[in-house]
């Protein structure tokens, strides 16, 4: 067999993995699509209903987990198209996911830091809290700096697209 034959099995597996792929993008569009409309549906309820900053900050929350999965969607399809994971998506994704829950924990204290709502559980809570948001917003900037060095790296000449300035890090298994 030369160098440039594909053995059989290698192309049974493929195919595979691509169905596998588009069955997992197929799943993940219909979740973002169903996210999206339940959002819509708490913008309009939380319109009418006059709730308060509660039903924005879930629809805030709702958009935030959709474009979490338009991200891991994109992903998806990169790695169809490129045949190797891409990995700025999934740093991307995991930026969303920590501002939704900085989004989360700040709505939770301020909560408990109503006149009348401390006491010495929710004093606990909310030094948790605290430590909690101080960690996510290191982590906030160790993923930022991650997508800057990936950006920054030198990339192997098959690697680089002609019009595009940057590349996506790929990492092939």
């Amino acid at each position: 067999m030369s160098e440039n034959e594909v053995p059989p099995g290698a192309k049974v597996i493929r195919l595979a993995e691509r169905g596998i792929y588009l069955a997992v993008a197929a799943l993940l569009a219909v979740a973002a699509v169903v996210t999206l409309v339940e959002a819509v549906v708490l913008l309009f309820t939380g319109i009418v209903g006059g709730g308060g900053s509660t039903p924005i900050f879930n629809v805030i929350d709702r958009l935030l987990f959709v474009l979490m999965l338009v991200e891991l969607l994109h992903s998806v399809g990169a790695s169809i198209k490129e045949g190797a994971i891409v990995a700025e998506p999934f740093f991307i994704v995991a930026i969303i996911a920590c501002i939704r829950r900085i989004l989360v924990i700040t709505l939770g204290t301020s909560q408990m830091t109503k006149p009348g709502a401390w006491t010495p559980l929710n004093a606990s809570l909310f030094r948790a809290s605290m430590v909690e948001l101080a960690l996510l917003g290191v982590l906030l900037l160790v993923l930022v700096g991650a997508i800057y060095a990936m950006r920054r790296m030198e990339r192997p000449v098959s690697w680089k697209s002609k019009d595009a300035k940057h590349e996506p890090v790929k990492l092939e298994f």
